[in-house]
């Protein structure tokens, strides 16, 4: 399978420094819909056209508790503050109380709910949450499936480690960059493995908090231009982002994760699928 960055022998490209240029671009999408194109040649060896016909349906699984929607859409957007009070200082509540936090508010649900089916997550979910989920958990059960998945999902990005994506890891040593990312998308794994259990195998919702996940920037963007620049420019990264931001971030989301694990006794909200072929929850965990 591809990563994200279109595989380790593209690095040369997708270490241009012009990150608007057409090549990079396209080895960024065609990275990005791999593991899509995996899931459905896996689905389709594994099970058939039905089998892929139910992976596409999930993609469409709308129906969930209008809660699950909340939880998808402001988990990732609560989270961010804590790490945005490192980069700003206590200015971000002041921005975000204000009419300019209520439009930057919109701007983040708009673009949360385009990038649901124009960016990343849509050709990232049916490998993650669609194919290689449901046969982890059947296996290892929730939790457990989820350490395999979170480090697998993490180190998956790793070309992007080498381009301006990866400015901020880069300003801190990209070995302790990679760890630290590594270990908060394992807290997003554990994260959107209880929202995937809750809304019945729903790939809509877990595309939904990958998108919020990858949105949250666009909040705190629009309200403070430095963040920006520190994303892109590897100076400015330097001289905004360090461990202790990073750091923080990690913490943040190994919280909610604990929290998850906590609440749930560990199980994530996980049932034995009650038909093999389904391999997804067909009943409402409690």
């Amino acid at each position: 399978m591809l990563s994200k960055g279109g595989g380790i022998g593209l690095l040369p490209f997708t270490t241009s420094t012009d990150v608007r240029s057409l090549l990079p671009s396209l080895i960024l999408i065609l990275g990005s819909l791999a593991p899509a194109l995996a899931a459905i040649i896996m689905s389709a060896s594994v099970g058939g056209w039905a089998a892929v016909k139910q992976l596409l349906r999930r993609m469409v699984q709308v129906r969930a508790g209008m809660q699950w929607y909340v939880v998808a859409l402001f988990v990732p957007l609560v989270a961010s503050f804590v790490p945005a009070l490192l980069f700003v200082g206590s200015t971000v509540f002041l921005r975000v109380f204000s009419l300019q936090g209520v439009v930057s508010l919109l701007g983040y649900v708009i673009v949360t709910f385009i990038g649901l089916v124009l960016g990343s997550p849509i050709g990232e979910e049916p490998g993650w949450r669609g194919f290689a989920l449901p046969r982890l958990q059947q296996r290892y059960g929730a939790l457990q499936a989820s350490l395999i998945l979170g480090p697998l999902w993490g180190l998956w990005h790793l070309p992007l480690f080498f381009t301006r994506w990866g400015a901020v890891y880069q300003s801190i040593g990209v070995l302790l960059g990679i760890l630290l990312f590594v270990l908060v998308v394992i807290s997003y794994t554990i994260f959107m493995t209880w929202l995937f259990n809750n809304t019945r195998g729903s790939l809509f919702l877990a595309i939904l908090a990958h998108s919020a996940i990858d949105s949250t920037a666009v909040f705190f963007l629009s309200l403070f231009p430095q963040i920006a620049q520190a994303i892109t420019d590897p100076v400015a990264a330097g001289a905004i982002a360090n461990p202790s931001t990073l750091l923080t971030m990690t913490i943040t989301w190994a919280v909610i994760a604990a929290l998850v694990i906590g609440l749930t006794k560990g199980r994530l909200s996980y049932k034995q699928p009650i038909a093999h072929e389904a391999q997804i929850p067909l009943e409402q965990p409690q």
